[in-house]
């Protein structure tokens, strides 16, 4: 009569993973984690981090200092103006500081992407009928005036320049600040 008892067998004996499969993971590991950092890192910069939004709003009125009533102050401190609501810039795609042919002072030329490009020509579109002070755009960034534009008439491209700054470092630093760049 055959015994109903079954000797246990010993479990197996585990397998060890080679390890140049161990290197493998690491690295494919590493390597995937890097990307991720260098992905976070490339949209942090391209979403442009700036000092403030940069807005582009209608000039209501414009007057001397002191400003009262919500009026926002010029860069020169010279002038007060009461502002509509406008746009918020949410991309630029350039900014850069330059000297144009002729001109003695040095301007910061900024180039919007194609939505907001839209959004700016609808606004130009708006103003340039108005007489002054209403037929100028502020471009403001944080609670200041940075500069005014007026338009004769609707604008067809995708940038807009600010004026006034006498000297190339202080373009070059706007131009840092609204592009979401430090500076050199």
């Amino acid at each position: 009569m055959a015994s109903p008892y079954h000797p246990r067998q010993p479990p197996p004996t585990p397998q060890r993973v080679p390890a140049k499969w161990v290197i493998v993971a690491v690295v494919a590991g590493s390597v995937l984690l890097l990307a991720l950092l260098v992905t976070v890192v490339v949209a942090f910069v391209m979403q442009g981090e700036r000092e403030g939004s940069l807005e582009l709003r209608p000039v209501l009125e414009a007057s001397a200092p002191p400003c009262a009533n919500g009026a926002l102050a010029a860069a020169d401190g010279r002038t007060c103006y009461q502002l509509a609501d406008g746009m918020t810039v949410r991309q630029v795609v350039e900014a850069e500081a330059e000297l144009p042919a002729g001109r003695q002072e040095w301007v910061v030329r900024v180039r919007l992407n194609e939505a907001d490009a839209a959004t700016y020509r609808g606004l130009t579109a708006e103003v340039y009928s108005h007489t002054p002070p209403r037929n100028q755009l502020a471009i403001v960034m944080g609670d200041q005036v940075l500069s005014t534009v007026m338009y004769l008439g609707p604008v067809k491209g995708d940038q807009f320049e600010i004026g006034g700054t006498v000297t190339q470092q202080k373009a070059t630093e706007l131009a840092h600040r609204i592009g979401g760049r430090p500076d050199s």
